[in-house]
């Protein structure tokens, strides 16, 4: 049948099944339009259980401070609908899903909808989501929820048939003690097209999201202000998940070691248009690409998009870990600043396998354009370390690089404002011009590297003191 509350209270209710305060039976339909459900306590549902098909429209009012296993708030389970245009779920309490738990159901988040101050013991603070059939927000705000585990704010377990959309509304200020501060997703595929993402903390990586397998499709909308202590400020993508960025912004995220805007581990990254910006961390200030526990990785390749201002110990703009990245298109790398090692791109491969014995970790080509970044020591521009990097186009400029230590140097091999290679730079085409650094202005070139420069003329010029500077 149909029900309606519109005023009144529903509290201090206890039960053994589902359902602590309502329970909605199969076809059966309530809609929510003021009073409260609160207090209440049972395994799953702790205010509110539905399941076997039944709908639930949350239009206002209250469900607040009941406490279950599996969704404190409310729960859902058996292709139920579960539809919030307005009202709050707030101050409830599970061990997952402290909140909203639902598997196998739809969820549409709109309008005012405040999930908001809820915590799981284990996974999503704010909502669990386990295999559903529709999952969309739309509007509202999940915001200060916290998660012992993963996932502060939301925790979904997706499957290859069903496509996750955040199309607006906000997810902020929300914790996890593990990874995923405002969401962490296993499986699900994604698509972000005007998302608020923005003020969430993680205790390990992920401070705003965590993608574990499955994908993500950043459209549109902004990942700003969120901190991980370990890696991946604004996004963390690991177990080959794919990350592809065609807008929106990254902005002002931090992590305390690797992708202060983004860090993939053995996941993929494409990125054709938006901007990664204003990012720190202690490597790879915009973007850490790297190599998964298992030893594998993907595809890196940006072709469009800018990423700029960020800072990091080693990689300003970018760092690149035993992994293959393609800089093409329109792609822009400006006015990052690392401390150390490469101010817009530091390449490093920290081992030789016999996989890697003929790669090239680093392709420049297209107009894709490094310039304007800084190194207080070596490599404004690019540092290749025991890589290759081969340049068939695009242009490195006005980058600068400084020795390092104030006012005494204790070392004599400067730093290279444009590119100092370590092992092999191949340049076919492109330019390498207005740079400079106490040695090696263009390039500097290490005793044990490789330089292959075999055109002559305007390819590597106007750089200070020189333009090549070989040891």
């Amino acid at each position: 049948g149909e029900f309606i509350i519109d005023g009144g209270s529903i509290k201090g209710n206890t039960a053994r099944m589902p359902g602590g305060g309502v329970y909605l039976g199969k076809g059966s339909s309530l809609t929510l339009r003021g009073g409260t459900i609160e207090d209440n306590e049972a395994r799953r549902g702790g205010g509110l259980m539905a399941e076997n098909g039944s709908s639930l429209v949350m239009e206002a009012g209250l469900v607040a401070r009941n406490r279950a296993f599996w969704g404190g708030g409310i729960a859902l389970a058996q292709d139920c609908a579960f539809t919030m245009r307005g009202g709050e779920i707030s101050a409830n309490s599970a061990t997952q899903g402290g909140g909203l738990w639902m598997e196998d159901s739809k969820f549409t988040l709109s309008g005012q909808g405040l999930i908001t101050e809820n915590s799981a013991q284990e996974y999503g603070g704010g909502v669990y989501a386990g295999e559903n059939r529709i999952f969309v927000l739309e509007g509202g705000a999940v915001s200060y929820n916290h998660a012992g585990k993963y996932g502060g704010g939301m925790y979904i377990r997706g499957t290859d048939s069903t496509f996750y959309f955040f199309e607006g509304g906000s997810l902020n200020n929300n914790t996890a003690d593990g990874s995923g501060g405002g969401l962490y997703s296993e499986y699900a595929k994604w698509i972000l097209s005007g998302p608020d993402i923005r003020a969430n903390t993680a205790g390990d990586s992920g401070g705003g999201a965590a993608f574990s397998g499955g994908s993500c499709g950043f459209r549109a909308g902004s990942v700003s202000g969120n901190t991980a202590e370990a890696s991946g400020g604004g996004v963390y993508i690991l177990g080959s998940a794919s990350f592809t960025c065609e807008g929106g912004i990254l902005h002002g995220n931090s992590a305390g070691d690797k992708g202060g805007g983004v860090s993939v581990e053995d996941g993929n990254f494409f990125m054709a248009a938006g901007e990664i910006s204003g990012n720190a961390a202690d490597s790879g200030g915009g973007l850490y690409l790297g190599t998964g526990r298992n030893g594998t990785s993907g595809t890196s390749t940006m072709n469009g998009g800018i990423i700029r201002d960020n800072q990091a110990r080693s990689g300003g703009g970018i760092e690149v870990t035993r992994r293959l990245l393609t800089l093409g298109g329109n792609a822009i790398v400006s006015g990052n600043h690392a401390q150390r090692f490469g101010g817009g791109v530091y390449v490093f491969l920290n081992f030789f396998s016999q996989e890697f014995s003929s790669a090239v970790f680093l392709t420049l080509e297209g107009n894709a354009a490094i310039s304007g970044n800084t190194s207080q020591k070596f490599g404004g521009g690019v540092y290749v370390n025991s890589s290759r990097f081969l340049m068939t186009g695009g242009s490195i400029s006005w980058n600068t690089a400084e020795e390092y230590g104030g006012g005494v140097v204790a070392a004599d091999w400067g730093a290279g404002g444009g590119v100092p290679v370590r092992d092999e730079f191949v340049l076919q085409a492109g330019s390498i011009t207005g740079n400079s650094a106490p040695k090696g202005g263009g390039v500097y070139v290490t005793e044990d590297a490789d330089f292959k420069y075999p055109f002559t003329g305007s390819l590597v010029v106007s750089n200070e003191p020189e333009d090549i500077y070989r040891e």
